[in-house]
């Protein structure tokens, strides 16, 4: 169901999230505006969760809802131990991740989750001189940390679609594939959802002109020996792989105004993939979400998901009406809402 259909209500007031709450409210003193209490049902997340993302403000990147999930009453089983604040000090000052937390000391649970999370994206594995069983702790507790930040950053998306906010929309489907291919989206980066390509080999592929999933879904078996190398039947079986990657396609035609409604665009929107058969990558059953906004504002005028499998045969053809101006520059976005690497986009002008 299109989120953008959905009763839209903006709050009051939107805080940064960028100095996170260590004390959520209690759940007796939480009132949550009726268009949001279906979330935590759909999301298995508490009211005191849904309550510390309701206070992300309009627009929040990629870090603001990172570190607001982080936070969130979701993550607080996530302790930070003494014997790791060292482990954790040297991680924040790498130079490896993203965002350092600004105290350059991380001490607080929503500091580990953020840090730790960081470190998994970007494969730094840089442990210092933590013990061996703590190592293994954190790395059990890993995905159930993943796991929680996928709930929560869930329903930002959701909430983001609600509030017709497209950066945030668009942020949070960005952290929420990066969760799920354990990589940041970027080139070279996505290289590593590939089993069987780790850091130094991706960085190998890069330096041979490959750095991104469908560079490499288009290299042939005897290449792909090559660049890897290794000897036959290796490339085929890596061919065989690379040809599940969903290679995703759109086309979107304005179509003018609607009748009786001068204020409401019209756009018809074809999604396609271009595989041979359905992508199931990794054995996923893949879903992809499209969205559409005005380019050079932050309104959301279109979003919804569905399973890859019902672009079968000559895809998905979407018809709907939006409101946005004539001559306004709009842009879609269509991508695998699990998978970095497939993202495709385009241009049009309102008619």
């Amino acid at each position: 169901m299109p989120i953008a259909n959905l009763p839209l209500k903006k709050p009051s007031s939107a805080p940064s999230s960028s100095a996170p709450s260590s004390s959520p409210p209690q759940s007796s003193d939480i009132s949550i505006p009726e268009e949001y209490t279906h979330l935590p049902d759909r999301y298995g997340i508490s009211l005191q969760t849904l309550a510390h993302v309701l206070k992300l403000r309009e627009a929040p990147s990629e870090r603001d809802i990172l570190a607001s999930a982080s936070s969130s009453h979701q993550l607080q089983v996530c302790v930070m131990y003494a014997d790791e604040r060292s482990c954790f000090r040297g991680i924040n000052s790498s130079g490896n991740i993203r965002w350092p937390v600004p105290a350059g000391s991380p001490s607080a649970s929503w500091e580990k989750v953020y840090l730790l999370t960081q470190m998994q994206l970007t494969g730094s594995g840089e442990w210092g001189n933590l013990g061996k069983n703590r190592r293994k702790e954190l790395m059990n507790q890993k995905k159930d940390v993943f796991s929680r930040l996928n709930k929560v950053v869930r329903c930002v998306i959701d909430l983001m679609g609600l509030r017709k906010d497209a950066e945030g929309l668009g942020n949070g489907l960005t952290v929420l594939r990066a969760l799920e291919a354990g990589v940041w989206e970027e080139e070279g980066r996505e290289l590593l959802q590939v089993d069987g390509i780790g850091k130094k080999l991706g960085e190998k592929l890069v330096g041979r002109g490959v750095s991104t999933m469908k560079q490499l879904a288009a290299v042939d078996s005897g290449h792909l020996d090559m660049l890897f190398g290794r000897n036959p039947p290796f490339g085929v079986g890596m061919a065989i792989r690379m040809k599940q990657f969903p290679m995703l396609a759109m086309a979107m035609t304005p179509m003018g105004r609607m009748n009786g409604s001068e204020d409401i665009g019209v756009f018809k929107v074809s999604l396609r993939y271009e595989n041979k058969e359905v992508p199931r990558w990794k054995g996923l059953l893949i879903k992809v979400v499209f969205w559409l906004k005005v380019k050079d504002t932050n309104q959301l005028l279109w979003f919804c998901r569905d399973s890859i499998s019902k672009l079968a045969g000559d895809g998905m053809r979407l018809v709907f009406g939006a409101k946005v101006g004539v001559g306004k520059e709009v842009v879609g976005y269509f991508s695998c809402e699990e998978i970095v690497g497939t993202m495709v986009s385009e241009e049009q002008t309102a008619l």
